[in-house]
């Protein structure tokens, strides 16, 4: 499974040229390197003090496994100033396997012991994980039987998360994955951005914005 990145040279060389006109005090531009998310998009974990940061991404994306370690260490030092919340992105119907699985393994509580594991064993043992019947030797070795596998994989509750995600991914208009929504204001991602460290210093950016503005209401 192949995660598809639409780029327009035209475009990146038109971003490019306006971001060398940023001042020193913005270093990063809207619609260069993060766009506001459109009214209506309601993403939100819960009433906090703290700011959101929901990640959208795919257990097949090269990418998002590359982002996983520095997304981490992120998070660490921000800790204190946000919350955090995944979802698995559903762009294309081929996505909703992979989708399921996150939800399957966050309802039976294995999700802390999965969530890395998938990600490994595809990118790094080259798994295959094109149906549901193959998942099931992926969590059996986390003690979940094969039938209660398949029994959660088309129950209603899974389906009905995996449709909130589907609905989310079209609504916050993603391209590709990793994506990153944050406090429902924001959203930036490595193809707005020139890496994943840029996307980081970002993010970064967007967290003292946001906090700037909520000290001044």
């Amino acid at each position: 499974m192949k995660v598809v990145f639409f780029t327009c040279g035209l475009v990146l060389m038109a971003l490019f040229a306006f971001s060398t006109k940023l001042s020193a005090n913005e270093p990063f531009a809207e619609n260069a390197h993060y766009k506001r998310v459109s009214s209506g998009n309601t993403a939100t974990i819960g009433h906090s003090n703290k700011i959101e940061v929901i990640e959208f991404f795919l257990y097949s994306c090269s990418h998002c496994y590359e982002l996983e370690p520095k997304l981490k260490n992120w998070l660490d030092t921000n800790k204190d100033k946000v919350t955090f919340k995944r979802v698995p992105a559903v762009i294309a119907p081929s996505w909703v396997t992979l989708a399921k699985t996150y939800y399957i393994a966050e309802k039976l509580g294995v999700l802390d012991q999965t969530h890395e594991a998938l990600f490994k064993s595809i990118h790094v043992d080259k798994k295959v994980y094109l149906n549901e019947y193959k998942l099931t030797e992926f969590f059996s070795a986390y003690g979940i039987a094969p039938n209660v596998f398949l029994h959660e994989f088309n129950s209603k509750d899974i389906v009905d998360k995996v449709s909130d995600a589907r609905i989310l991914s079209v609504k916050y208009a993603f391209r590709g994955v990793p994506a990153i929504v944050i406090n429902d204001e924001f959203k930036t991602a490595p193809f707005y951005t020139k890496d994943q460290e840029q996307m980081l210093e970002v993010m970064d950016y967007l967290l003292a914005k946001i906090t700037t503005a909520k000290a001044s209401d």
